[in-house]
């Protein structure tokens, strides 16, 4: 009867073989989120062509300007680091606070850090550009 395999024993083999499919499915994962690594890397260390990079600024402007959130939070964040747009922290943070006004958890940390690094002037200037801030009709 010793070869009979009890209750205890069939749960620990049936555990070790989840916990061995549970292991290759994280490998799997951590696989797949390597290849997406390299993927999105290779694609933003290439140079985009200047007419692709216009249409792209274009497009996320419209967005931004007809009041989507991410596209506002975008131009916000070109515009801080003066990205397809001349710098403007004015700009930048006015952007940002747009998108904030609307809940959006990156912009309103994003834009502490931004007014710590804008004169009381150019702060009170955005602060007024979003206060007066429309958004446009689609095209």
């Amino acid at each position: 009867m010793s070869d009979l395999l009890k209750p205890d024993d069939l749960r620990k083999i049936a555990d070790d073989l989840d916990m061995a499919k549970a292991k290759k499915m994280m490998e799997h994962l951590k696989t797949e989120e390597a290849e997406r690594d390299k993927i999105k890397e290779a694609f933003n260390s290439r140079e985009i062509h200047a007419q692709v990079k216009e249409r792209v600024n274009a497009a996320i402007r419209r967005a931004a300007e007809q009041g989507n959130t991410d596209a506002q939070f975008n131009l916000g964040g070109m515009y801080f680091k003066g990205q397809g747009v001349k710098q403007d922290l004015t700009l930048a943070y006015m952007w940002v606070t747009l998108a904030a006004a609307k809940g959006d958890a990156e912009a309103i940390k994003n834009r502490g850090l931004m007014a710590a690094q804008m004169t009381p002037a150019q702060l009170a200037e955005a602060q007024r550009l979003a206060r007066e801030w429309k958004p446009t009709s689609p095209r």
